[in-house]
């Protein structure tokens, strides 16, 4: 009869070893990855979306109805220091826009740019282009771009 089992000298490795073994790597990664990205990139992964669609597309039609300038160049705020215009909140975000214009919004960043000066007027030595964002890009971005 052949015996199986733990030999002389060999130890058994539990589950919960095991579990514990993988979670202190897992905690181990978190950490790394925090140090690194920092540890906002976590939240940014989970992050739910905040955006009213509703209110914009509310918003939205009625500055369509105004006229096309409003639609392209009047920022909707949809975080601390983050706003969108019209157009760009209609094709990226989802907002529901009633017969929104083709390409009436101008070159890239024509728009971005004038959002950012009038940002940059309204909230004088507390502006930090470097912190704002129109449509995902900072405002420094839009300044150096043209």
């Amino acid at each position: 009869m052949i015996k199986r089992g733990i030999k002389k000298g060999q130890t058994e490795v539990g589950l919960g070893t095991v579990l514990l073994l993988v979670l202190g790597f897992v905690a181990l990664v978190i950490v790394i990855v925090g140090f690194t990205k920092g540890f906002g990139f976590f939240t940014r992964i989970f992050e739910v979306s905040k955006v009213d669609t509703e209110l914009i597309s509310q918003k939205c039609n009625s500055l369509l109805s105004l006229g096309v300038s409003g639609y392209c160049g009047d920022e909707v705020e949809i975080g601390v220091d983050s706003f969108v215009n019209c157009d760009y909140a209609a094709k990226n975000l989802g907002v529901k826009v009633t017969n929104p214009p083709d390409s009436a919004c101008g070159s890239l960043g024509t728009a971005e740019k004038s959002i950012c000066t009038r940002l940059r007027i309204k909230d004088g030595d507390n502006f930090n282009e470097e912190k704002v964002k129109v449509n995902e890009q900072t405002c420094k971005y839009w300044f150096e771009r043209s």
